[in-house]
């Protein structure tokens, strides 16, 4: 995770992040993984409110 955030590669969440994997109009379909990441660019934007809730993107590496 800091090799991650030192060079600006994305993201790491834990079991607390969420990926909304739904299709549209389905919210409640969502991917829990033990542990994931997302590349930068498919990272939504801080501040956002899509940044506070399950991102709508598949994590890019993710672990149960």
């Amino acid at each position: 995770m800091y090799y991650v955030e030192e060079h600006g590669l994305g993201e790491v969440t834990g079991a607390d992040g969420g990926y909304d994997r739904g299709p549209a109009g389905f919210p409640d379909t969502e991917l829990g993984p033990g542990v994931a990441f997302v590349r930068a660019e498919r990272v939504p934007t801080h501040g956002t409110p899509e940044y506070g809730r399950a991102w709508p993107v598949a994590p890019d590496l993710w672990w149960r």
